[in-house]
């Protein structure tokens, strides 16, 4: 990841200083690139490699046995990818059985009839508020997280998940 950045923020020198010459026709880029950035920490390939060779080898001595060729094969392994069936599945039945039920009971509280056989029917319904809000809360995350995705907004990243 931390490659990544380097590159990523290589790359951004570049085009920001493109579009700088395109702009004001003073060629600078080159200029730029060797005397500031080129120079600069995060640009320096051989100290990021350096670090990445410790790791790996601190890596391999204490979670590997001393193996390098698994240690490497670990770290660049990246994030494993996990499907969410299972809890689409589950999500779904409990949405299909809470749906009829909040709205058999939505209908059971307007009737006279059972707010008179319900003692504390104030208190009742201020738990139930209290209870709803987190749902509520998911139920928009969720919605936000699925618009996300299908915008390809990269959210993960953003918040770190």
């Amino acid at each position: 990841m931390l490659q990544n950045y380097r590159i990523l923020n290589i790359t951004g020198f570049r085009k920001a200083l493109k579009k700088f010459e395109k702009l004001t026709k003073i060629p600078i880029q080159h200029a730029y690139m060797t005397e500031r950035v080129d120079t600069s920490g995060f640009a320096s390939d051989s100290t990021l490699r350096g670090m990445m060779d410790e790791m790996e080898v601190r890596y391999a001595s204490h979670f590997a046995h001393g193996d390098k060729k698994r240690a490497k094969t670990r770290l660049r392994a990246g994030g494993l990818f996990k499907t969410h069936h299972f809890s689409t599945f589950r999500s779904g039945m409990l949405i299909g059985i809470g749906i009829p039920a909040l709205i058999s009971g939505i209908i059971s509280s307007f009737q006279a009839e059972t707010r008179a056989s319900i003692p504390g029917w104030d208190g009742l319904l201020f738990v139930y508020s209290i209870l709803l809000i987190p749902v509520v809360f998911s139920i928009l995350v969720g919605i936000n997280l699925a618009v996300w995705s299908r915008s390809q907004i990269n959210y993960v990243f953003i918040f770190v998940f």
